[in-house]
């Protein structure tokens, strides 16, 4: 692989692969755009909308306070496995 560039931020650091070497994206729908998986997706318009402007696209940092995460699970000890 070929890497390009190097996008720093506070959080990560990215590389990106030069365009030739990515995996095709095509546009005729959505499901042909999402073939890929979201994050191809993304690096594709990253990459192109970089490229279009001249300069890397603006970083955010995002900060929660006071957050609470609760989930639903099922909990199951050994003796309630059937093999």
């Amino acid at each position: 692989m070929v890497f390009s560039k190097q996008v720093e931020s506070p959080i990560t650091t990215e590389f990106f692969i030069d365009e030739p070497t990515r995996a095709k994206i095509e546009y005729q729908n959505g499901k042909a755009l999402m073939a890929r998986g979201p994050q191809a997706l993304h690096e594709h318009v990253v990459f192109h909308m970089e490229k279009a402007l001249g300069r890397a696209l603006p970083q955010m940092e995002v900060r929660f306070k006071d957050v609470s995460i609760s989930a639903d699970i099922t909990v199951k000890d050994e003796m309630n496995l059937m093999l």
